[in-house]
């Protein structure tokens, strides 16, 4: 077997006069660079990376199209001016006042049309809470809010009192904010300017803070209130019970006359 693998490893290649009679001599081609394993290989990787750098390519012009996109989109916003104030007043009577729709709309401000006309820039308005620092007096005068709303009646009976001994000096404010099931615990606006929000008790010289979020007028009218004494074009603010008998005055700012 040795001999003949020998025998077969060296023997001679037959050339094209040694063919014998019968038989006819092929010759092979050679093998064109293009077609061998390695040649092909590295064409197809070629085409891999291509077509994978075409695909990151895509991939990236795609998020710069949604990213342009969204910058060109601009989101909602609402138009409406809204304000957080806190509006500070003092009492003058040691009774229960009445605190109405129109009331609160009107210590927002607004301008006089004319000697006798007041239009209020206060198109809509959410209470946040009352502050009361009760006054020091001889007469006793429980300070409390009362919220009212069309669905008051829903909700625990429950009463809390704090009462102070004769002599002793209050040394915080009473806090009362709308308990989520009334009217005022929510927007209002304008369309029933009669409607009772709150009723509020203090004692002559007392304090008020009433702090609201309010619209300035947009879509809805604000308030008008008639009067004399009016300067046309005088910005003025009402007082927080200014449908009444307006003995809460505003602390700090020009007063409905």
């Amino acid at each position: 077997m040795f001999a003949q693998a020998v025998e077969r490893k060296h023997r001679p290649s037959v050339q094209r006069g040694d063919v014998p009679e019968g038989f006819t001599l092929v010759e092979r081609a050679p093998k064109a660079l293009s077609d061998s394993p390695v040649e092909r290989k590295s064409v197809g990787e070629e085409r891999k990376d291509k077509g994978m750098n075409a695909v990151l390519a895509g991939r990236l012009m795609k998020g710069r199209e949604q990213r342009a996109s969204a910058l060109n989109l601009p989101p909602k916003i609402n138009a409406s001016v809204t304000v957080n104030h806190v509006f500070r007043f003092k009492s003058t009577v040691s009774t229960t006042v009445t605190v109405s729709v129109a009331d609160l709309a009107l210590i927002c401000g607004g301008v006089a049309t004319s000697g006798t006309s007041f239009t209020g820039w206060c198109s809509s308005f959410r209470v946040k809470s009352f502050k009361i620092w009760p006054a020091e007096g001889t007469v006793d005068v429980n300070a409390g809010v009362e919220w009212v709303g069309a669905v008051q009646q829903i909700g625990r009976d429950i009463l809390e009192e704090e009462v102070l001994p004769n002599g002793i000096t209050v040394t915080k404010c009473l806090t009362s904010r709308p308990p989520a099931k009334c009217s005022a615990a929510d927007w209002t606006l304008l369309s029933s300017p009669t409607n009772v929000m709150a009723l509020v008790t203090t004692a002559s010289g007392s304090i008020i803070d009433v702090s609201l979020e309010f619209t300035l007028v947009n879509i809805f009218n604000g308030p008008s209130f008639t009067g004399a004494g009016f300067t046309a074009g005088a910005i003025y603010y009402g007082c927080l019970d200014q449908q009444g008998a307006a003995a809460y005055l505003p602390i700090g700012l020009p007063v409905i006359p």
